[in-house]
């Protein structure tokens, strides 16, 4: 359990981000309660919580990550993963938002940042199979045990079309990796406490 002390240097980072925020003229931190997004499941989906600098930056370093690769994030948000991923230079970056509000923010994001490149789909992840030019695939706990094995199995059939070393990140771990540890072909890479449990895993039978 996280202490009393980390709760209140969380809470001084996320006021300082907001305010920082504030000054860019975007929104990363501005909290959206769940009920008021529409089609949110609280049973399926997890609601909104922006992944910090550190995290993504930790994360990424450990999963050896290079400027040939290419990340796609699902359940995005309003974009701070991908804002952090446009930092590294990156082949391809791209991400998928189930809720038009936040996914309609995230677009304003990237616009205001001038990173027209970055690609956001606002959809359902089941239904979203367009993942060719992808190799790294970063999960902040968006959704269901249930969904994300029918996600990785999206990718799973993807990979079948296009061989490719992939990359899974999850961030905040419920459970996810038991499934990958079920299927062949998986090796875990890396698991990190920053603070929440992540792990990396590597595809590549």
């Amino acid at each position: 359990m996280a202490s009393k002390s980390f709760f209140t240097i969380n809470k001084f980072y996320d006021d300082h981000a907001i305010s920082k925020d504030k000054k860019r003229g975007v929104d990363f931190y501005k909290n959206v309660k769940p009920e008021n997004i529409e089609g949110y499941d609280h049973h399926k989906y997890v609601h909104y919580i922006p992944s910090k600098s550190w995290q993504i930056k930790r994360l990424l370093k450990a999963s050896k990550i290079t400027c040939n690769d290419a990340i796609f994030d699902y359940g995005c948000g309003k974009g701070k993963a991908l804002y952090e991923f446009s930092k590294y230079k990156l082949n391809k970056i791209g991400g998928i938002e189930l809720a038009k509000e936040l996914a309609d923010i995230a677009k304003i994001n990237m616009q205001k940042l001038n990173l027209p490149n970055v690609k956001i789909v606002n959809g359902n992840a089941l239904n979203f199979t367009e993942l060719d030019d992808y190799n790294y695939f970063f999960f902040f706990d968006p959704f269901s045990v249930d969904i994300f094995k029918s996600v990785i199995n999206i990718i799973l059939t993807n990979y079948k079309k296009n061989p490719r070393e992939i990359t899974i990140i999850y961030m905040n771990l419920r459970g996810h990796d038991k499934y990958l540890d079920t299927i062949e072909g998986f090796i875990k890479h890396k698991t990190l406490y920053n603070p929440v449990r992540s792990v990396i895993y590597k595809y590549n039978p």
